[in-house]
């Protein structure tokens, strides 16, 4: 299932900005893993999105707690799965598919 994650950032601090490197490094293990397709900030700058894709929801909220930010509750998120039925000739198959690498990323997490 595909889902968009909204962020949002707690009010912008040193801390914040500090940590920013952490986030990127969780985003990237997370691209690599093929789970997260497509992110970026929002253009307020206050957060971002993210456009992923896990078996479940709840496969998803395991890795959204996992982020540093959160963690460190600098970072609230919302979930929102969507099945898309139409596309872009542009993007790939792949992305409809229902199966993926999640499960070799939870296994190993």
């Amino acid at each position: 299932m595909l889902h968009i994650v909204i962020s949002s950032y707690t009010p912008r601090s040193a801390e914040l900005d500090a940590r920013m490197p952490e986030h990127l490094a969780f985003l990237e293990t997370y691209h690599r893993a093929g789970c997260f397709l497509l992110s970026g900030s929002k253009s307020t700058c206050d957060g971002g999105i993210v456009i992923a894709q896990t078996r479940t929801r709840e496969e998803l909220v395991e890795i959204m707690e996992r982020d540093p930010l959160r963690r460190l509750g600098l970072l609230d998120y919302e979930i929102m799965g969507f099945a898309p039925n139409r596309r872009a000739l542009a993007l790939t198959e792949e992305l409809f598919l229902s199966k993926g690498k999640m499960a070799q990323v939870l296994e190993h997490a």
